[in-house]
């Protein structure tokens, strides 16, 4: 099975976003934003996800900072996600630095957000005869 790490300083949507997971069929593990960023990579490490979602537009945290963080402690996923309000190019610039590919508009809500990631995944996992 695989399993997803979703991070987000909104309770009702990490929530909802893990309820989707696993029904999907993910292992699930959500992480409150409002966590000390020590908490959230021990509780990674510990979990071994093997996909990352993101928020990118954290009101208490800086996500870029925690993607710092992570990258630093050479934590890796088989994939990482990203989602915001507003993906533009300004903000695939910043992203280039973690060479991250897989951006989120999360206008479309949490169903559409999860349907991405799954097309996303489902895709990568192809196996061309």
């Amino acid at each position: 099975m695989e399993s997803i790490f979703i991070i987000d300083d909104n309770i009702n949507t990490l929530n909802t976003l893990e309820v989707s997971f696993i029904m999907s069929g993910f292992k699930t593990n959500i992480c409150f934003a409002e966590q000390d960023k020590e908490i959230i990579i021990r509780t990674i490490e510990k979990e071994k996800p093997d996909y990352l979602l993101l928020n990118l537009s954290l009101k208490t945290k800086n996500a870029f900072e925690l993607l710092d963080y992570i990258f630093q402690k050479n934590i890796e996923f088989k994939d990482i996600f990203v989602y915001d309000e507003l993906i533009n190019r300004e903000l695939i610039k910043k992203c280039e630095k973690y060479n991250l590919k897989n951006f989120i508009d999360k206008s479309g809500g949490i169903s559409d957000i999860v349907e991405k990631i799954i097309s996303i995944i489902k895709n990568k996992n192809k196996k061309y005869d």
